[in-house]
């Protein structure tokens, strides 16, 4: 049988089964058509994609030699696949501009309050911002207008918005570059894009706020969303593709109550058929099989569970605290100040980063002050530069001292990996580590990927690793962080046999700007590290190592310990920047 037989007998049985089943469908208003009309003013947006003037104007925009000869070097794939992998990467950093807040556009100042919406202007209804966002700036006292713009060709002057700006103008770009590409809406408030690869003759995920390719479980495994209908929009189609997005299709089913099953089947069957009444013959077989198959995909899809490691990690895009707000950090969780019961109290040890309060080993140096301080009377600490084959720690010259009225430690600190002209150091290696240990004051470990701690006697190390040394020590990504110990007489070590528990849901940690971490080591057992913004004050909790007290990995006769970072490079380079911000002890008096 061949293919134009398989699809005649694949339209004539849907259509059959539509002949069936709509008289037993009620025409039902409220909610469902509601919802149905949402969808449908959803789809119209395709249509502006296939505009010829529009795409020869983002075509004047887009440096399309120059991503053909960088997808060239990349490696084995499909040019076309790799072409559009590039176009993420220079619309994510060189093209459009992620907006929290919108900066004044008086004084350029971005210390601005949004204080609501306010009615659009006939211009602004002219490019479709039905929503406009309205912003008081603190520095000159005057109020910016933040039209939500959704015609994308209105995106391309702007460059700026949030993740509904970003996909629209990206799926715009794709088609300019020749991609078949459609635009997905989720109904938990997210928007992305899908481009079909004819090398894996499949749709792929393509998210341009987060540079992700292929990564379908990062909203639902990563972000944590609870994902409930999302429907795929081209000039040809209308697809529910929320099978793709999520796992277990029992709990899915019982958050989708906005319409039943069989009537969003029905209406997304024929919204696709009146947008392709005018195709020829040829064409429609050859979507229809395209779309059987993909039905098919979706279906095998949603019974497999295997995640990779890249679709573990919380949102990206958008300020700590609004991502928050949002629930998409891949942890709910924030660090709340530690209570300690009966007369324990935090001592304050010392946090003035000068040379006689410090001890530097190896690499480590002073960095002046370039106005990216935390604390007026601190400097940056940069363990190693990015140069191959760096070791460095540095230790808070005041050892702690390890008798039984210690029942805590907290450090909180800041940090930059970047790479050699202080830009996101994406190919870098190999991270840092935050240290207590007793071997000395002068204990400096090895480097590579043992980070500058491993070798080191009487340790335990939190780890910020940014390389995958899967060989030599069975790294579960390039970007996690982990709690490394092992018991004594061993010494500490960066392979993960001596992890006590990691995550790889973490934001990236070499992007280049300031971030900060909290942790906390306590004798109940617990270890905590939290993870936060360089100019916010919430800490969202991304790792909780349980029963496992951190003295006893130290041997008994000891009765001081050095706190500090190790650092080191390999093959690879980046530069690793510390800042102290506190050091605390808990003890009882």
């Amino acid at each position: 049988m061949d293919p134009q037989e398989i699809n005649e007998i694949s339209l004539r049985l849907t259509q059959q089964w539509k002949e069936l089943i709509k008289p037993r469908l009620k025409k039902k208003q409220g909610q469902p058509q509601l919802f149905l009309k949402s969808l449908e003013t959803q789809s119209q947006i395709a249509f502006k994609y296939e505009d010829p003037n529009l795409l020869e104007k983002a075509m004047d925009i887009i440096p399309l030699q120059r991503l053909y000869e960088e997808a060239e070097l990349k490696g084995e794939g499909s040019l076309e696949d790799k072409v559009i992998q590039r176009l993420l990467h220079w619309f994510k950093t060189e093209f459009f501009t992620w907006v929290n807040n919108a900066p004044c556009d008086y004084c350029h100042s971005d210390k601005t309050k949004s204080i609501g919406y306010t009615q659009p202007t006939i211009d602004e209804l002219r490019y479709d911002a039905h929503a406009v966002e309205t912003y008081f700036c603190s520095t000159c006292n005057s109020v910016t207008r933040f039209p939500r713009y959704g015609d994308p060709e209105k995106l391309l002057e702007t460059k700026r918005g949030r993740c509904g700006e970003w996909a629209n103008c990206f799926t715009l770009c794709c088609r300019a570059v020749g991609a078949e590409a459609r635009i997905v809406y989720d109904t938990t408030d997210h928007v992305w894009t899908e481009v079909y690869s004819e090398q894996e003759k499949r749709w792929i995920h393509c998210d341009s706020c987060e540079e992700a390719w292929d990564r379908p479980l990062l909203y639902s495994v990563g972000w944590n969303k609870e994902l409930n209908y999302c429907t795929a929009f081209s000039v040809h189609e209308a697809v529910d593709v929320t099978k793709r997005y999520t796992r277990n299709w029992a709990q899915v089913l019982q958050r989708r109550n906005k319409v039943t099953e069989v009537e969003l089947a029905l209406f997304l069957d024929e919204l696709t058929i009146k947008r392709q009444q005018h195709l020829d013959q040829n064409t429609k077989i050859m979507l229809n099989e395209r779309r059987v198959k993909e039905l098919i995909q979706l279906e095998e899809e949603s019974k497999k569970y295997i995640v990779k490691d890249d679709e573990l990690a919380g949102r990206q895009s958008g300020s700590l605290a609004w991502r928050t707000n949002r629930g998409e950090t891949g942890s709910t969780s924030t660090m709340t100040d530690l209570k300690m019961n009966g007369d324990l109290k935090p001592y304050p040890l010392c946090t003035q980063n000068s040379t006689d309060k410090l001890i530097l080993l190896g690499s480590t140096s002073m960095q002046q002050d370039n106005g990216q301080l935390l604390l007026p009377n601190s400097s940056i600490i940069r363990i190693t530069k990015s140069i191959p084959d760096q070791i460095g720690a540095v230790y808070n010259r005041q050892a702690i001292q390890l008798n039984d009225n210690l029942k805590g430690i907290e450090v909180e600190f800041a940090f930059r990996i970047t790479d050699g002209n202080g830009l996101p150091a994406k190919n870098g290696a190999d991270g840092f580590a935050f240290i207590i240990q007793a071997q000395g004051e002068n204990a400096l470990g090895e480097g590579g990927c043992q980070l500058g701690y491993g070798g080191i006697k009487n340790s335990l190390a939190v780890e910020f690793d940014t390389y995958q040394s899967s060989d030599r020590c069975a790294d579960p990504s390039g970007n996690h962080i982990s709690v490394q110990a092992r018991p004594v007489p061993f010494t500490n070590s960066a392979h993960h046999d001596a992890s006590l528990g990691h995550t790889s849901r973490i934001p990236s940690l070499q992007n280049g700007k300031w971030m900060k971490s909290k942790i906390r080591l306590l004798d109940s057992g617990d270890i905590e590290i939290g993870l936060g913004e360089y100019n916010d004050n919430v800490y969202i909790k991304v790792l909780t190592v349980q029963n496992q007290n951190f003295k006893k990995y130290f041997c008994t006769e000891l009765n001081q310990a050095w706190i500090g970072f190790t650092a080191s490079t390999g093959g690879l380079s980046q530069n690793h920047d510390i800042q102290f911000i506190s050091l605390k002890e808990y003890r009882t008096t």
